[in-house]
């Protein structure tokens, strides 16, 4: 039975159509809702040589207004969100099993997500690494 559902969102997916059809699927399941946008590790960047501010900082920003920008579309319906640190993939794992997600719903661009597939991909290793339901929506502009 699935009960809790996990959407993997990002900033490019955020105003895309697949939100919208990943809730309307999880409402059918009835169960809970949960939300993580995966901020990537990177060290520090520079602007013409001169130390801006440090990526991480601005990835997990990035992360956290994604995800508070999905809740405030979808208010009330979000049981539980996740702005983890690191590798998308590994976190991703982590999380399903923190949380025990039963499923995981995440958005692909058309033409970039089959070319991805055929090379080691993000996607291609969270889809071979996952041992629940991946339900994959195309991302459509809104």
């Amino acid at each position: 039975m699935i009960t809790k559902i996990l959407i993997a969102v990002n900033d490019e997916e955020a105003g895309t159509g697949y939100i919208q059809d990943a809730f309307e699927i999880a409402d059918k399941f009835g169960g809970e809702i949960a939300l993580i946008d995966v901020a990537q590790l990177v060290i520090e960047y520079s602007e013409a040589g001169r130390m801006v501010a440090p990526v991480e900082n601005v990835n997990i920003e990035i992360a956290e207004n994604t995800v508070n920008a999905v809740k405030k579309r979808f208010p009330g319906r979000v049981s539980a969100d996740f702005e983890p640190e690191g590798d998308p993939v590994t976190e991703i794992r982590r999380i399903i099993g923190e949380w025990k997600a039963d499923m995981l719903i995440v958005g692909h661009h058309k033409k970039s997500f089959f070319q991805k597939m055929s090379d080691t991909s993000r996607e291609k290793r969270l889809i071979n690494n996952i041992d629940i339901p991946v339900l994959v929506l195309p991302c459509v502009e809104q």
